[in-house]
């Protein structure tokens, strides 16, 4: 008995199995090419086969998100756009300016603080036009409400139309400018404490100790040097093989 490996029709591979009693029947592992799905089936090569009665079934579906079109992922990366927002207090930045900047400096942050606070600037301007436009559609809703003449019901009509379509553009306009204003402003760090001494790990210094270090009397050796002597770990195999692997795939 032997098990043979088609993709589309073509043998690849035929794999010797150990022996196994003879049968009036073998097994072959066929590999659908299909476009997102991979479909394995198992069923006996000779006579009619009944998946009740075979003495085992399985199908397994594996998604092939490689095959996909280029612009199908790009779509999904999209869609998956992470909607996550830090609780930042812009107007406590905005009033803190020279503060902020100094922490920024002291901690040698590449954030561009002017740039927040433009952007923080816009959202509010833009978030003062889209609460506009939603009270005056709420207003034009509130008048469909009563009794009205043709043609000043569709006169409404339109112009709750067109402040529907602007409100539409707007609010995209301002996810944009959120999203833009997040990514930006998650680069300033946290507010330092002003006893924090300025500079690198030089200018540390030490505020409490506990205990005192362990000294020795021999060089102390680190987990790789001891588990290399100690033969526990063998980089140049591990190395050889993930090449290897890293070649064939």
């Amino acid at each position: 008995m032997g098990l043979q490996c088609c993709f589309g029709g073509t043998a690849i591979q035929t794999l010797k199995l150990a022996a196994i009693p003879a049968s009036s029947s073998s097994s072959c592992l066929i590999l659908k090419p299909i476009s997102k799905t991979l479909t394995f089936n198992f069923f006996p090569r000779h006579g009619n086969h009944n998946p009740q009665r075979f003495p085992f079934s399985l199908i397994a579906r594996v998604r092939a998100l490689s095959t996909a079109p280029a612009a199908d992922r790009i779509l999904a990366k999209e869609v998956a756009k992470p909607q996550w927002k830090a609780t930042i207090d812009f107007k406590w930045i905005r009033e803190n300016k020279d503060e902020v900047a100094r922490n920024i400096k002291n901690r040698s942050s590449n954030a561009n603080l002017e740039l927040v606070l433009e952007l923080y600037e816009k959202l509010l301007a833009l978030q003062k036009e889209v609460e506009r436009l939603r009270g005056e559609r709420n207003v034009v809703a509130n008048k469909m409400k009563g009794k009205l003449e043709p043609s000043e019901r569709q006169k409404l009509i339109e112009e709750g139309k067109n402040l529907k379509e602007g409100l539409t553009t707007l609010e995209e306009d301002l996810l944009e400018l959120t999203d833009e204003l997040q990514q930006e402003a998650q680069c300033i760090p946290n507010m330092t404490h002003p006893d924090v001494p300025i500079g690198d790990e030089k200018c540390s210094t030490v505020r409490k100790m506990v205990g005192n270090p362990h000294e020795f009397s021999f060089p102390v050796k680190d987990h790789l040097q001891l588990g290399k002597e100690l033969d526990l770990f063998d980089f140049d195999s591990a190395a050889e093989v993930f090449l290897l692997f890293d070649l064939r795939y």
